[in-house]
């Protein structure tokens, strides 16, 4: 897993170098680039947080597992979609 999200990464950030070119060039269009620019720089940041994860050895154990309130977590995922 670790492979893919540093793959990822590497992808990210050569798409996000030819957005900020593209911006640069005079009859496209800037604003499109700039949403564009900002939804890599998003993904980049949570493959990121996610490489971190993936790279702690700091496990989650059962008892961890076990004392999750579920619902709480769900909850919390569904406002960050927001």
């Amino acid at each position: 897993m670790l492979t893919k999200i540093e793959a990822l990464i590497s992808v990210l950030q050569v798409a996000r170098t030819k957005v900020v070119l593209n911006m640069d060039t005079p009859g496209t269009n800037s604003a499109r680039l700039a949403r564009v620019k900002l939804q890599v720089e998003n993904t980049l940041k949570v493959c990121q947080k996610a490489r971190t994860a993936l790279s702690s050895s700091a496990a989650i154990t059962s008892e961890e597992i076990s004392k999750t309130d579920i619902d709480a977590l769900c909850a919390q995922l569904g406002a960050l979609e927001s």
